[in-house]
Formats: structure tokens, sequence, C-alpha cells
């Protein structure tokens, strides 16, 4: 079996050979792959992904969602899809008892001509807000594909059931093969995205809450609201640069914000600029280090 650290190289060699994106569609119970592999995308972002999710975001959840589920629970295998706006990318299941299943997207492609008998195609075709050249996959790449991807797929399920297993074991109480550090740092990245406070914390390490947020100082120098924020604006952060086509509401509540003026005092607070100019500036690095074609 792979290890964490095995599974992160494997997914980014895929990214960069077939020069694709790899995006978890996370879901409720999920929290072992936030914790383990936090800067995996969890939305697709390439142009023609973000160019419909800004005109059609209703379209793109409503059908990928009960779509790829009742797919993979027929096939129970990777499969190819093409979505409604014609983009393909390689499907994977990771499917871990005790928790829910969650698709695995490695994509978009410019849609073969000839899909084998297991893809899933969308009936429905809308036009593109945005014509986007998408990759072609020559034939080896497309027949090759599946079985990396499967590798990747039978992977991640030992991995996290694994952990799963680990955690049940300890029903629940501090994971002793983890330093408090490591735990903590861990519990975060999995839940950031839930409205967890120091009592939950301190229930899982179980420590009362004041030693809990002693431990915490102490740690990391920090409380643990500090650290829970600092988590949450970098997810809110990763969102921005990679220009994620939804409101700044909609950011701060996929990040864990409790409600939107919370998140612009914090965000301002931690980065003493807004949003909307943490953008810009970062919109202007990319201008500035792009090399010109020649």
């Amino acid at each position: 079996m792979l290890q964490r650290d095995e599974i992160h190289l494997l997914i980014r060699t895929i990214e960069r050979i077939y020069q694709c994106r790899v995006c978890i569609i996370d879901g409720d119970g999920n929290y072992l792959f936030s914790m383990n592999f936090p800067d995996t995308d969890t939305a697709q972002l390439g142009k023609l992904c973000k160019s419909c999710l800004k005109k059609y975001a209703g379209e793109c959840r409503n059908w990928d969602d009960p779509a790829c589920s009742a797919h993979a629970e027929k096939e129970r295998k990777t499969f190819y899809m093409v979505c409604p706006f014609g983009g393909m990318s390689l499907v994977g299941i990771v499917d871990i008892p005790g928790m829910r299943r969650f698709c695995v997207f490695c994509g978009v492609f410019q849609p073969r001509a000839q899909l084998s008998d297991n893809a899933l195609v969308s009936k429905k075709q809308i036009p593109p807000p945005l014509k986007v050249p998408l990759r072609e996959l020559t034939d080896r790449e497309f027949e090759e594909l599946p079985l990396l991807w499967n590798i990747l797929m039978q992977e991640l399920s030992c991995f996290l059931e694994s952990q799963l297993a680990m955690k049940e074991k300890l029903s629940g109480a501090r994971k002793n093969f983890q330093s408090p550090e490591d735990f903590i740092r861990d519990y975060i990245n999995g839940y950031f995205r839930r409205n967890i406070s120091l009592a939950d914390l301190a229930e899982k390490l179980g420590w009362t809450r004041s030693h809990t947020a002693f431990r915490v100082r102490k740690i990391f120098g920090k409380t643990f609201v500090r650290l829970l924020n600092e988590r949450r604006i970098e997810n809110v952060k990763w969102l921005l640069r990679n220009n994620y086509p939804r409101s700044l509401s909609f950011m701060a509540k996929v990040s864990g914000f409790p409600s939107p003026p919370y998140f612009f005092r914090v965000f301002r607070q931690y980065t003493g600029i807004s949003p909307k100019e943490y953008q810009r500036q970062e919109n202007a690095k990319v201008r500035k280090n792009k090399t010109p074609d020649t």
C-alpha cells in the first residue's frame, strides 16, 4: 500500500504527464481526504469548467452529482464521462465502508469519437459560454490513463480505509500514533469547512477545554480560532488565485466561515487587504510573470 506522500506524488505525476487537473469532489463524511490531501482541487477549475460554473452552475451540479453517482453504482469502476458542455473527464470512485462514496475526476479533455460501452455521455448538450481548445488524448494515452487511474483509486481506497479502521479502533480518543501537533493540524485540515470549535477538538483529544486551549497556544503560539481562520483564509486565497467563478460569499461559505461579514472582517484583519484586492494583486503577478509567446 502506498503512503500519503507517495499517493500525492502519483496525483501530481498524472497531472504533469497528461496536462490535466485532478479534482476530488468531496462529500459529507470524507474528512479523511481533506485531512490527508488538503491541497488537491475540490472543484474543476479549467477554463471550460470555470466558464460553465459561472453561467450554468446549477446545470453542472445537477448533472454531475446524480448522474455520476448512479453510473458509479452501476459500473463500480473507472469510466470516461462527457458533460453537457462537451468536456471529457475520466472518473474514478473511492468507496470506503462507513464513509460516503466520492468521485475523483481527471480532465478536462477533448471528447473521443469512439467511447467504451461503460462511458457516461450526457444526452443534454449545451453550447459552452466560452470556446476553449481542449487537449486531445492520443490512442495510447486514452487506453493507458484508465489503468493508471485504477491504481490511484485502489491506493486511495486502501490508504483511507486503513486510516478509518485505525480511527475506529481508537474509538475517537486521541490518536496515540500521532503527536498532538500533527493531530491538531490534521484535525483542522480535515474539518475546517465545518462548524468546529475548541470544544470539539478537546473532545477528540480527550482533554478539557482549558487544557486544550493551553496546549494549542503552547505548541503553535496561536489560539485555536486563529489557526482555524488561517486555514480557512488559505482556502479562500486558493480559490481567488484560481479565479473561482462564484461569489465571495459562496467562497466564504465553502471555506467554513459562518457568515460573509465575519469572513470579510477576518480576511482584512489577517491580510491587511480585501479579498478583491488580493485577487487583483495575484492576477497582476501572473500577468507579470507570463513569458511572451515566441
